[in-house]
């Protein structure tokens, strides 16, 4: 849990310094076709950092279950801000209100980036 965590933030930065990102979001015609050219962008660079760092850390094994399922949620919370605040999923997709009042508002963005490391800091 610990590599996959810290491969999703190394996704991101992997993401936003992406040279050709622009060149492959002119495939799109569409809103529909950019996010999901973008998400695919961002998953392969977690899939390629999550790979690297779980050979380097290894695997792990005999933590707590509590704690993984605390860890999983505030991932969970740090990808939906991505899809909020990054990949602009509002334009593909129309969440519940009570999804858009958790994720959506900017100054909740700091809070959900960072609330997984802290997680990790304080669980690990």
């Amino acid at each position: 849990m610990y590599a996959y965590i810290t491969s999703l933030y190394i996704g991101y930065a992997l993401y936003a310094i992406f040279p050709y990102t622009s060149d492959i979001l002119k495939f799109g015609n569409t809103p529909d076709i950019k996010f999901f050219l973008s998400l695919l962008i961002y998953v392969v660079a977690v899939g390629i950092s999550s790979f690297i760092l779980r050979r380097s850390m290894g695997y792990g094994s005999g933590r707590n279950g509590m704690n993984m399922a605390i860890l999983g949620l505030l991932a969970l919370g740090f990808i939906f801000v991505l899809l909020y605040h990054v990949f602009g999923i509002t334009a593909v997709f129309n969440l519940p209100s009570f999804v858009d009042s958790l994720f959506a508002p900017n100054a909740f963005f700091f809070y959900w980036f960072a609330a997984p490391l802290v997680g990790l800091y304080f669980l690990a």
